[in-house]
């Protein structure tokens, strides 16, 4: 089944848009852990690698997602919650757990210690305050070109 729209991916859960709201896929239980980073805290750190005076910064390699770790059930959880005042409808959504993929790891995390060592990175947001701007961002921006979305029966 195809779902297309010219709208946001937010405006996707508006009644008036999309008749069906897509069924979210997590792989695995939902309890594996993953690094996020905000795209604020990205150019946050390329700000102050590039304006460094340590030499030591240059021609260098940086992990620069936000020092911890997310289970996604809780981002899930997370993006629900700043949603619903928008949506209520997506009071009572639930994930679908899928199988957990070959070559994913349970839980990961970033090492941003040498962006810190050289260049006194210090993300400024964590995941939900990412998370909630990143959002507050789509409704007023909507997409300009056909967005096709594949769902799973």
């Amino acid at each position: 089944m195809r779902l297309c729209c010219r709208h946001s991916a937010l405006d996707r859960l508006n009644d008036s848009c999309a008749p069906v709201v897509c069924p979210l896929y997590l792989n695995s239980d939902g309890e594996s852990s993953q690094y996020f980073y905000y795209v604020g805290n990205a150019v946050q750190a390329n700000l102050l690698a590039a304006l460094s005076d340590n030499p030591a910064t240059v021609s260098q390699v940086y992990n620069v997602a936000f020092n911890g770790r997310t289970r996604l059930n809780a981002l899930f959880a997370m993006t629900r919650a700043f949603l619903i005042e928008r949506y209520p409808r997506l009071r009572h959504y639930a994930p679908h757990y899928a199988e957990f993929r070959s070559g994913d790891g349970r839980h990961s995390q970033a090492d941003i210690s040498k962006a810190a060592a050289l260049f006194g990175y210090a993300p400024a947001h964590d995941i939900a305050r990412g998370l909630q701007q990143a959002i507050g961002w789509y409704p007023s921006h909507p997409a300009t070109t056909p967005v096709s979305i594949r769902l799973k029966h």
